[in-house]
């Protein structure tokens, strides 16, 4: 109940947090992450696996690939995994909830 389908009331919780945490420490804002048994750790987990995945296409086949749209803190997770390869590099495209990752071979660029 309190992860709701697909985590969307796991997500509206963290963002109530973080507002409500944000406007009474301005300053101080800690960064943490609401979490019901492990079900956003093994998102996140999930989606650096599909990241290296794809990451490992493209560095075999030589093509760039499109992920699946996601929200912005799942393409910020994408991004930042993927920046220990030195021959692949990441953008954005889309708009709005077709926003996705797109993972493409240096040689390329």
């Amino acid at each position: 109940l309190l992860i709701g389908d697909g985590g969307q009331n796991l997500s509206a919780l963290n963002y109530l947090v973080k507002k409500i945490t944000e406007k009474k420490f301005p300053e101080k804002f800690p960064g943490f992450l609401l979490d019901i048994n492990d079900y956003q750790k093994k998102k996140i987990d999930e989606i650096k696996d599909l990241a290296r995945m794809h990451a490992q296409r493209v560095r075999y086949f030589k093509k760039e690939a499109e992920m699946r749209p996601m929200n912005a803190y799942e393409r910020r997770i994408v991004h930042a995994s993927l920046q220990e390869y030195p021959d692949i590099t990441t953008e954005s495209r889309g708009e709005g909830m077709e926003r996705r990752v797109v993972i493409k071979p240096l040689n390329l660029v």
